[in-house]
């Protein structure tokens, strides 16, 4: 997955993703990045997630520096047959509505997310 948004210090050539974690870790507005593997390029972000959350993207690992792995135990608050229209940031196409609350968690801007069942799309929200 690709996160695009402003970077902190534009890009950097690198020897691996460990690399481009320790310029990030050591960058005080870092607070995520992507390694491109093809030519080793480290792109340090300012905003987790970007500023429209992941796209994916072949070639490009990103991260969070700070990451929420922990199980999705909130999908009691889903509210099925209900639309929250408007705020889009991104849509995408998730396996489950878990996948797609974890996109949400790893957007700095997701607040709140519909899931639609019949193709398994998954939109983003700025909104509540």
């Amino acid at each position: 997955k690709q996160w695009y948004q402003r970077r902190v210090r534009g890009n950097l050539i690198v020897s691996d993703e460990e690399e481009c974690v320790k310029h990030c870790r050591d960058t005080e507005a870092c607070t995520a990045l992507t390694f491109r593997e093809s030519d080793h390029r480290c792109y340090l972000k300012s905003k987790r997630g970007g500023v429209y959350g992941p796209t994916v993207t072949a070639g490009h690992n990103s991260m969070n520096m700070e990451c929420d792995n922990s199980p999705v135990t909130n999908l009691g608050c889903l509210r099925k047959g209900f639309n929250f229209a408007g705020a889009d940031l991104r849509n995408l196409i998730v396996a489950d509505e878990e996948e797609c609350v974890k996109h949400c968690r790893d957007t700095e801007a997701c607040t709140a997310l519909t899931f639609r069942e019949s193709d398994h799309r998954c939109y983003l929200k700025s909104k509540r």
